[in-house]
């Protein structure tokens, strides 16, 4: 799937505004179609021509994967120990 880059307008999970970040091209539309960031870039040009979503497109919100590592360990069916 293509990348395209954004840059923030706003604040969002890590991100600060005037921040730039790539992004699948379908995280990229639903972030700048809730106005948190705008085309930056080569994408720029060519999606200011092409608008176009579907309604079945999901949310900002539980589209894009944090930013930072995840602090949760995964399951290891080995290590039987209680943690603290």
């Amino acid at each position: 799937m293509a990348t395209d880059i954004v840059r923030f307008l706003k604040p969002w999970r890590g991100y600060a505004a005037d921040e730039k970040a790539g992004f699948e091209a379908d995280t990229a539309a639903v972030l700048v179609d809730k106005g948190l960031a705008e085309y930056s870039g080569k994408s720029a040009s060519k999606k200011k021509a092409s608008k176009t979503r579907t309604s079945k497109e999901p949310d900002a919100t539980s589209t894009v994967a944090p930013s930072a590592p995840s602090t949760n360990a995964p399951d290891n069916p080995d290590d039987d120990d209680e943690k603290p």
